[in-house]
């Protein structure tokens, strides 16, 4: 079976790649945490751990959003998670994790309801 709809497709690009800031940033105002507890937690590295697979999750399974909608589903949902976890730990301020999360989570719904066709 085979998806129809290619918004899947575009809402996992755009979201990825509007977590590219998201990333930058986390880590930026991670080595300021860092630096100002004298070295005390690593935050940057919590960070980074949080904002990266988003990225390359959120890519890829818009790229799957026609050929393999389910898994296309579930990679949207897991990068909706990790966008979630990041914007909690950066205390709700980071815009640029909450628009990639409500586009990964639309681009899931989509790809899991949109019309099939066969082969």
């Amino acid at each position: 079976m085979r998806g129809t709809s290619s918004a899947p497709m575009i809402l996992g690009i755009i979201g990825g790649i509007l977590m590219l800031p998201a990333l930058v940033c986390a880590v930026a105002c991670g080595a300021v945490v860092d630096t100002a507890t004298q070295g005390g937690t690593d935050l940057t590295t919590l960070m980074f751990l949080f904002f990266a697979p988003p990225i390359i999750m959120g890519i890829v399974g818009g790229v799957k959003g026609k050929s393999n909608p389910t898994l296309s589903c579930i990679l949207l949902l897991l990068s909706a998670i990790f966008a979630l976890v990041g914007w909690i730990i950066s205390a709700f301020t980071s815009l640029f994790a909450l628009a990639p999360l409500i586009l990964f989570v639309i681009g899931a719904i989509i790809a899991k309801t949109q019309k099939m066709e066969g082969r």
